[in-house]
């Protein structure tokens, strides 16, 4: 699995390009698509 999430932590493959490319990078929304709708949750995490 390249991409995990546990409670309130992520991890993933920093040895993906895609992934090694936003080391540094600050994320600031995360969305979750669900059965019951869409859900946008304001965050400001850096990487």
């Amino acid at each position: 699995m390249t991409n995990i999430w546990r409670g309130t932590e992520l991890g993933f493959n920093a040895d993906d390009p895609y992934f090694a490319s936003i080391i540094g990078k600050t994320v600031t929304q995360i969305t979750y698509y669900t059965a019951n709708g869409v859900y946008v949750l304001s965050v400001n995490v850096a990487l």
